[in-house]
């Protein structure tokens, strides 16, 4: 009996680190894509007018030039930087997620001023170390799923990225 209880436990450890393997970026900690899509789903199947929920899209400048210059250890460690800094400056129920290379995808409970704000808390906290493009939008105004909010904050973090590189004088093809 104490060799099938033990065995069972061990199983039970097995599943918990696999399904947190499907969930969790393994460098930063923070949720992956698919963690992502299933702890935004409930949110945003809530999101009303009055109680929306906003998708921040967030996404480093220049990041190939630090992992060139001051190798990909130097990137690794900004990354994982970026995460705990997101989660000491971010309320505690916003969901953080590694979603690519330097991209992140931020979902947090809250009218779309609120998500500005905290997207700026952020920038200002990473701008220390490195230059972020932010673009935001919230359920259900601009789209009712995490596909739809993506392509929207998408598109306004790049039109940020515009902006900034045309502020400091960077011309881009």
């Amino acid at each position: 009996m104490a060799v099938c209880s033990l065995q069972a436990a061990t199983v039970a450890a097995q599943r918990r680190r696999l399904h947190e393997l499907t969930q969790l970026d393994p460098l930063t900690g923070a949720l992956n894509r698919r963690g992502m899509e299933q702890k935004a789903v409930p949110l945003l199947d809530r999101a009303t007018t009055n109680d929306p929920v906003s998708v921040l899209c967030l996404d480093f400048d220049d990041f190939k030039l630090i992992n060139d210059t001051q190798g990909h250890a130097a990137g690794d460690q900004l990354l994982r930087w970026a995460v705990q800094t997101a989660t000491l400056t971010l309320r505690t129920d916003a969901l953080v997620a590694r979603t690519g290379g330097d991209e992140f995808i931020i979902v947090l409970p809250g009218r779309p001023a609120a998500a500005i704000a905290a997207g700026d808390r952020l920038r200002g906290a990473l701008g220390a170390r490195v230059g972020v493009s932010c673009g935001v939008a919230t359920a259900p105004d601009d789209g009712a799923d995490l596909t739809a909010l993506v392509a929207v904050a998408d598109e306004r973090l790049y039109a940020d990225k515009l902006r900034r590189r045309a502020a400091s004088g960077i011309l881009t093809n």
